[in-house]
This record gives structure tokens, C-alpha cells and sequence, in this order.
């Protein structure tokens, strides 16, 4: 039977063919019972809209957030495979998409996960608060550059407690959200992740993920020094790619 330390941990979700190409992230988080939370955080009506009107890149929109208990998970959530597992056999427990809100739903198209040891709850306690807000019509604006699903999750995660190496972690995760792109900034906490749970002779051999993150961060900036419109180009294309592929 898995045995989980903590039981407070988070999970870091990755779609990366959602959001035009450039994946989306959203959130698992244990609460004190061992229930897992799913969190979500997203423009309403999906990323659509930035294909439609590329400009909008620079604006805010109005966001949905969904923060909703799952249940226990029994035998460990330690993979893609066990998380699809675990969602599946509490299908009813999830909200359905009838208003058109958000085409996401938690199983289709998970890609990778990453497992954070530690104590999470006030990350929980965030990410319910903004969804309270969000009912009450109070919720905070989704950016495409500066408050997006990634970097949204990403501040979650640094409101908790990392069962080692915390401050090496929120470092790499301030890091990671000045990447933007979702794909990008999962590959760096990937590697993050793998550094710190990492042996202490390899964490010698290997360069710091703190390095790797920057060089990530330097060829971001040059990328929208040299055209803002880059990502929307991209996405795009993506677009046209994944059409082509599906016909």
C-alpha cells in the first residue's frame, strides 16, 4: 500500500495540446483528510478567442476557476496513469461542463505530472478562496503573458511548504513563471524536481536547475524582444498543424 509521508502533497498537472499548443497547468492539492482538490484556472471560454483576435494577447479577459474535491486516492497517485485512474473512477464527483465555460476536462489530454512533497495546505486555502471570489463575481482576470494558468499554479505552489529544499524550489518556480508558456515552464520544474529528489553526488555532476531555467528565461525574452506577436504566430501555426493532422 502506498504510504504517503506528508500527506499534504500537490500534483502539477500538464495538457500540453491545450491552449493553442502551449499546454495548460492545473493542480492537485491534498487537504488534511487526504482528499485530493483539483484546482483550475483558465479564460472563459478557452483560448480560442486568442486565434480569433491576436491582440487580445495584451489584455485582460474574464478567467474561470474551478477549485472542487475529488476524493481519496488509495493507492497513490504516482503517475499519469494512476491520476487518470483515480479521476475516472470519480467521474461523478466532477462538475460538468454545461455552461461552456471551459472545454478542459481534468482526464483528456493529461501529458505529465509532477509529485511535490510538502505540506500544501494554504496553497488549498488560496486556491478555494479564488474560486469563492470567482462566484461572487469577484474573480481576477486571466492574461495570456502575465497571470495565466501556469504562472496562476505556479504562485499556488509557492504559498506551500516543500518537504526539502523549499527555498530552492520557489525559486525555481518564480523562475518558471516568467517563462509564460506552460510546456516550457513544466520541462524546467520537471527537471527541477528530478535535481532535488536527486542523489547529493549527481546534484554535483549536474548543473543547477536555477542555470537551466535561466537560459530558458534568456531565450523567452529574446524571442518577444525580436516580435511580441511571436506566440501568437506560433499558436497559429500550431493550429494549422493540428488541423492537418486531424483531417
Amino acid at each position: 500500500m502506498w504510504i504517503d509521508p506528508w500527506g499534504l502533497d500537490a500534483i502539477w498537472l500538464q495538457y500540453d495540446e491545450a491552449g493553442a499548443g502551449f499546454g495548460h497547468t492545473s493542480l492537485l492539492i491534498q487537504d488534511e483528510n487526504g482528499d485530493w482538490w483539483f484546482f483550475y484556472f483558465g479564460a472563459e471560454g478557452g483560448t480560442s478567442k486568442y486565434i480569433d483576435n491576436p491582440f487580445l494577447i495584451f489584455d485582460d479577459v474574464a478567467s474561470f476557476v474551478q477549485c472542487y474535491k475529488i476524493g481519496s486516492a488509495k493507492d497513490g497517485l504516482t503517475d499519469k496513469d494512476s491520476v487518470l485512474k483515480f479521476m475516472n473512477a470519480n467521474e461523478s464527483k466532477m462538475p460538468k461542463n454545461k455552461d461552456g465555460k471551459t472545454a478542459l476536462d481534468p482526464r483528456n489530454e493529461l501529458s505529465g505530472m509532477i509529485y511535490f512533497e510538502g505540506d500544501f495546505t494554504k496553497s488549498l486555502s488560496a486556491a478555494d478562496n479564488m474560486r469563492e471570489d470567482y462566484t461572487n463575481g469577484k474573480g481576477m482576470k486571466y492574461n495570456l503573458l502575465f497571470n495565466n494558468c501556469m504562472q496562476v499554479s505556479a504562485d499556488l505552489l509557492s504559498k506551500g511548504k516543500f518537504a526539502h529544499d523549499d527555498f530552492g524550489y520557489k525559486l525555481a518556480l518564480a523562475q518558471a513563471s516568467t517563462l509564460i508558456l506552460p510546456n516550457i515552464a513544466f520541462t524546467g520544474m520537471s527537471y527541477t524536481n528530478e535535481y532535488y529528489n536527486s542523489p547529493w553526488y549527481a546534484q554535483i555532476i549536474f548543473p543547477s536547475p536555477h542555470m537551466a531555467l535561466a537560459a530558458q528565461q534568456a531565450s523567452i525574452a529574446a524571442t518577444l524582444a525580436l516580435s511580441p506577436m511571436a506566440i501568437i504566430n506560433t499558436a497559429l501555426y500550431n493550429k494549422k498543424v493540428t488541423k492537418k493532422i486531424g483531417s
